[in-house]
């Protein structure tokens, strides 16, 4: 009987400040924003690497009329 009080008494009186549907309610609203910032960081991440991949093709595009237009240049000085 003593072990029954005990154990009855320890479920009344164990985390008596939460409630078990707060408790939940708290669960999930922590998952949920997680999920959030989550999603959200791997969105950045997406944006950074298609910014840099489309600076590095404009930089090398840039690159190559440079050179286009310096052999262009060399072509005229040569033939006059």
């Amino acid at each position: 009987m003593d072990g029954e009080d005990r154990e009855s008494r320890f479920k009344k009186e164990y985390k008596k400040g939460v409630d078990q549907e707060e408790g939940r309610r708290r669960r999930t609203e922590t998952t949920i924003q997680l999920r959030k910032e989550k999603k959200e960081d791997q969105l950045a991440k997406r944006r950074n690497q298609t910014l840099a991949s489309v600076s590095i093709y404009y930089l090398l595009l840039l690159l190559f009329i440079i050179i286009y237009l310096l052999f262009i240049y060399l072509f005229i000085i040569i033939l006059l």
